[in-house]
């Protein structure tokens, strides 16, 4: 089956001209041009583009655009077939647009064209209209709308923001438990900025970054949150952003109590000497936990042997872990290895 598609370019060269021939070209109703302008040269082109004249066509062709490309040489032809000629940096751009919004290639490309290749300012652009079309769905398929009148539905009637009693009826809606860990996953996705309370902007930047616009998908997607979890950096982005997300507002710490249900939560399959750790918390420490003890906690999990003995005192761990590392090694029977 031929396929039939329409370009438009700015200038085709008489060699090109003569080889696209070969691929049936056949001329468009293009108004004011009744006849092929062909350019021999970039001047000719610059007297018709001064002109304001352009070039339009359409072309059939039974094999692939990559076999037409092979046949010609023209650049600029080439480069309309491509998309235009992409620069290596502008390609790491598109990419790096990709994983920050999930939208595709075409979407990056145009964001950021439109933003003179400024990656910030063109994902600033996307999520400025919730990464949506004009017609309200956005260019991951989720609709607009529809997540609009979801957060309508959950929110507080006081206040736009979904709270205590809206979060109970999610989880219940998402069959999902408030205290399993992938709510933290959720709510990191979600950007919530603290325990029960999910902003507006947040809702809908995060169910459109995951596709989601109903309730029966937002449920689907939950299995693949809990895999999440089992990649390390994601896994540390969740960790480390749990702190902000429990402690209490216009607090700097974390309270004790607080930290060792989180740390359970997360860690209890991660930390070997969790019960540990937590037993010297309650008897030598029993004060709230700093945010960078909580972060180095983790990191000193990953790179800690069982016993300890890797452990440099003289490194900058906080002088919790280490204390604590003096007493676990005690309580173990290594201190004197």
């Amino acid at each position: 089956m031929v396929d039939l598609q329409t370009f438009e370019c700015d200038y085709v060269s008489q060699a090109s001209f003569d080889r696209m021939a070969n691929f049936k070209l056949t001329r468009c109703a293009v108004p004011d041009i009744t006849d092929w302008t062909v350019c021999k040269s970039d001047r000719d082109w610059k007297e018709h583009q001064a002109a304001d004249l352009r070039i339009s066509y359409s072309i059939c062709y039974s094999h692939s655009v990559e076999s037409a490309l092979h046949q010609l040489s023209d650049h600029r032809v080439k480069s309309f077939f491509t998309g235009g000629s992409i620069k290596p940096a502008q390609r790491e751009k598109i990419k790096q647009f990709v994983g920050f919004t999930n939208a595709n290639d075409k979407t990056a490309q145009k964001f950021l064209k439109d933003n003179n290749w400024n990656l910030e300012a063109a994902v600033d652009a996307f999520f400025a209209t919730g990464g949506a079309t004009a017609n309200g769905r956005s260019w991951t398929g989720a609709d607009q709308r529809k997540l609009s009148a979801l957060f309508d539905k959950y929110k507080d009637p006081d206040e736009d923001a979904i709270l205590v009693d809206g979060t109970e009826s999610l989880c219940n809606d998402l069959e999902v438990d408030p205290t399993d860990v992938v709510t933290l996953v959720l709510a990191w996705h979600l950007q919530s900025p603290r325990m029960c309370d999910f902003r507006r902007k947040g809702w809908m930047e995060g169910w459109t970054n995951l596709g989601c616009d109903t309730i029966e998908k937002m449920r689907e997607v939950i299995p693949s949150l809990r895999e999440e979890l089992k990649d390390p950096s994601k896994f540390r982005d969740v960790y480390n952003y749990t702190f902000n997300f429990a402690r209490a507002e216009n607090q700097k710490s974390l309270g004790l109590d607080t930290a060792i249900a989180f740390w359970e939560l997360l860690l209890k399959d991660k930390f070997k000497h969790l019960d540990l750790w937590v037993e010297f918390l309650r008897e030598k420490h029993g004060k709230a936990i700093s945010k960078d003890t909580w972060n180095l906690l983790l990191e000193f999990i990953r790179t800690s042997d069982e016993n300890f003995s890797n452990h440099d005192t003289d490194s900058a761990w906080p002088v919790l872990i280490d204390s604590f590392v003096e007493y676990a090694r005690e309580k173990l029977g290594f201190e004197d290895e």
